[in-house]
């Protein structure tokens, strides 16, 4: 990355005339001169710090559904065929709400799925074994 990026300044600095690069040379004589006063370790360290607060933040304000599953189970507690499906049923229920809302700002799910098709469509085609119901077997 680092090599890349001295690469194309290089290229750069080489194509620009005589008066571009007096200017770069003086921002660089610049940047030499006050690079001693902070060190580039703290630097480095506030934007990784910076960037990964913010994508642990987004991680944490996906609404997995973890929790609500066991909690629609303790809530639920029949033992028979027909919680099962209730369950069951409210559990494919919220991962279609997920995928829509996951449709909404991820490129490589959207890739997968056509915008084209209406949304629980082409879900349905990729993903889940039959159509969805509240009640199934009903």
């Amino acid at each position: 990355m680092w090599l890349l990026l001295f690469g194309i300044v290089s290229v750069v600095y080489r194509l620009l005339p005589r008066e571009g690069q007096d200017r770069c040379e003086a921002w660089f004589e610049y940047c030499k001169n006050f690079s001693g006063l902070m060190p580039l370790g703290i630097i480095i360290g506030f934007y990784v710090s910076t960037c990964y607060g913010r994508w642990w933040d987004q991680w944490r304000t996906i609404p997995w559904i973890g929790g609500t599953t066991v909690l629609i189970r303790d809530l639920d507690n029949r033992d028979d065929a027909e919680g099962f499906l209730v369950r069951w049923t409210l559990v494919r229920w919220m991962l279609l709400g997920m995928s829509l809302s996951f449709q909404g700002f991820s490129p490589s799910f959207r890739k997968k799925c056509d915008p084209l098709t209406p949304p629980p469509l082409h879900l349905y085609q990729h993903t889940l074994s039959r159509p969805f119901s509240l009640f199934p077997g009903r």
